[in-house]
């Protein structure tokens, strides 16, 4: 069966004219629009450690963004990591959405979605040419970072590097070798680790 693929324009327009409910969580990936499942405890109180590190630890260095639109126009696409640390830009973004060059790093956190973080989200960076991917594993308490990616803009585009790290590993962004952080740093503790799904 025909799938109906809609273009950036065609989506922003749906946006504009209030088409989606105020609590639906969309993204646009290769045309197609693609609901977001509800959110664990677990994972909002991972996104929200990582928010805090990242924006207090590298103020004036990167823009934190959290689960906010990041324009692939060449894969007709416009997903919403659900951290990404941009490159600092003089109106804060404000006159567009950040694209794939103004990434520093896309990361998503995972409990239900691994297979889709780590499938069609990966290689659509990969293919975007998102030069470093993190993947918070709440299944495992490990964080999946991949990096260099090959075949920009081709079907089969992937990262060349995966590399696995766990508590007591200490995690560097490539645009930040100076600073380090620990993966128990980012991890829910045992009293966040209900999995009630809440709404963000």
């Amino acid at each position: 069966m025909p799938v109906r693929r809609f273009s950036l324009e065609e989506y922003h327009q749906l946006i504009e004219i209030g088409f989606f409910r105020d609590d639906e969580r969309i993204e646009l990936i290769e045309g197609i629009l693609v609901p977001m499942p509800p959110m664990s405890s677990r994972q909002a109180a991972c996104i929200r450690k990582l928010q805090n590190r990242f924006t207090i630890d590298l103020r004036e260095r990167a823009v934190v963004s959290v689960q906010l639109p990041l324009t692939i126009t060449r894969r007709t696409s416009e997903p919403e990591p659900d951290i990404t640390l941009l490159k600092p830009e003089p109106s804060n973004y404000s006159q567009r959405h950040p694209r794939p060059t103004d990434v520093l790093l896309a990361l998503e956190v995972s409990y239900t979605t691994l297979g889709y973080d780590d499938g069609d989200k990966r290689h659509l960076y990969a293919r975007a040419g998102i030069q470093e991917y993190w993947i918070v594993n709440l299944n495992d308490d490990s964080v999946i970072v991949y990096r260099k990616p090959s075949a920009l803009n081709q079907d089969d585009a992937d990262f060349e590097s995966k590399q696995t790290f766990r508590s007591g590993d200490r995690l560097t962004p490539l645009a930040f070798p100076d600073y380090s952080l620990d993966v128990s740093e980012i991890l829910p503790t045992f009293g966040e680790s209900g999995f009630s799904p809440v709404s963000v």
